[in-house]
């Protein structure tokens, strides 16, 4: 709100544990206005950050220092100069899962709420997952998107009705990589999911939503294309 910059990820230096969440404020110019670490005794990484109503922020992450398994998804929420409020893992398989969780992406809902995207563990399986996070940090619901052999979520946008969209990738057994596309409701339900690729490997990163109600969508894809790999956008409507 200031029209300086706030940045996340993961350090190694003067941490807690092996790596600790790091995040970083600048001015406009990119000078330093503080930074933070967060973190336990293991390995804990930052993947994404939003500024939030209040004027604080909210910070998604993955922890293996705190929650109950070998990995969870992690949400910290902080004031404006970066004071933690709150910290809460989730680890969305429950009991099912070898307790391997890791959030990738998260965002900010028009209403408050947040949605984490990422992939789990489960039965020798990699599922892509969404959770939906109310406002005071506690979890609401947690679905599984794709189903295949090894399915991952890498970026969730939500709309103003409430409506939730995420991308990642997907592989069957003897496939190539596909862009995995999925909507859901506000109730966690699935509307459609969608794969969209070639024979080559093909990887969905990040998305945004469209005045139009859809989406882009930015990856990259060995199936078309000059190269090995090429930068892949793909625009999508809400059906």
């Amino acid at each position: 709100m200031d029209d300086g910059y706030i940045v996340c990820g993961f350090t190694e230096s003067n941490s807690a544990g092996e790596t600790d969440i790091y995040l970083l404020k600048t001015d406009l110019e990119g000078k330093e206005v503080w930074s933070k670490t967060f973190g336990g005794q293991y390995t804990d990484m930052g993947n994404s950050v939003h500024q939030t109503a209040d004027g604080g922020l909210i910070i998604g992450a993955t922890t293996n220092s705190f929650g109950g398994g070998n990995s969870d998804f992690y949400l910290i929420k902080a004031d404006a100069d970066g004071n933690k409020a709150w910290a809460n893992a989730y680890h969305p398989t429950g009991e099912h899962g070898h307790g391997f969780d890791w959030g990738n992406s998260m965002c900010v809902a028009p209403d408050g709420s947040y949605y984490i995207t990422g992939y789990s563990d489960c039965d020798d399986l990699m599922n892509a997952y969404v959770i939906k996070i109310d406002p005071e940090g506690q979890q609401v619901w947690a679905k599984t998107v794709g189903g295949d052999f090894y399915d991952y979520g890498n970026a969730v946008c939500a709309g103003d009705n409430g409506e939730v969209f995420i991308c990642g990738t997907t592989k069957a057994l003897f496939n190539n990589n596909d862009i995995l596309l999925a909507k859901l409701d506000a109730g966690g339900n699935i509307v459609w999911e969608k794969k969209t690729g070639g024979d080559g490997a093909d990887w969905g990163s990040a998305m945004t939503l469209t005045s139009d109600g859809g989406c882009v969508v930015v990856g990259h894809t060995n199936s078309c294309g000059k190269g090995s790999f090429d930068f892949y956008a793909l625009k999508i409507d809400s059906r």
